[in-house]
């Protein structure tokens, strides 16, 4: 963590999912990473950069092209 900067139980629970779900991505367990993303993505105050993940994870799918 860099100095100075403090990150909320939230954010760091939506790290952990985003997480999980890069990481079932990269197993190729593609149906669970889609599941991730789809519940990141129903939080209204989820991080740019974590919706922007879970687009480019569910843009790569066979049924969610964005």
């Amino acid at each position: 963590m860099l100095a100075g900067y403090e990150t909320s139980a939230r954010e760091c629970v939506f790290r952990s999912l985003f997480k999980k779900a890069s990481d079932a991505f990269d197993a190729e367990d593609f149906e669970e990473s889609e599941r991730l993303c789809h519940l990141l993505l129903t939080y209204d105050d989820l991080s740019m950069y974590h919706k922007a993940g879970c687009h480019r994870i569910l843009s790569l799918g066979n049924t969610d092209f964005l």
